[in-house]
């Protein structure tokens, strides 16, 4: 995956993806803004750069699109800009998409569900 020509412009966009993301993420009230900070954050390499950066930028895009879901306007104008990077990188990394977008719901729905039963999150 990491030396794969269909990717390279996946590859050269992902850090001005991450930051964008990361500026929506610090919109969102404070149990989305932790839960989402905290699944793209435990994606993102030691030595950023490159093909290091597809798990986050993955993370990130699942994140935003499953927050799109929920009404989000920021990260819907977010997945529908990076729409054809997204496609890109699942044609190349379908299981690696699939697994970001059951995460990022599990993520969000675990946000939810302590926020309704008034639990404390992890």
């Amino acid at each position: 995956m990491r030396n794969s020509t269909a990717l390279h412009r996946v590859r050269s966009r992902a850090a001005t993806v991450l930051k964008l993301t990361a500026a929506v993420c610090d919109r969102l009230p404070d149990a989305y803004r932790t839960a989402a900070r905290a699944l793209i954050d435990s994606r993102r390499p030691d030595r950023p750069g490159s093909w290091r950066d597809l798990p986050a930028l993955s993370a990130a895009l699942a994140t935003a699109a499953r927050l799109a879901a929920r009404d989000v306007d920021d990260c819907r104008r977010l997945v529908e800009r990076y729409r054809q990077e997204w496609a890109e990188l699942a044609a190349a990394a379908p299981d690696l998409a699939a697994v970001d977008l059951v995460l990022a719901e599990l993520t969000l729905a675990g946000t939810e569900r302590a926020r309704l039963f008034k639990e404390p999150t992890a």
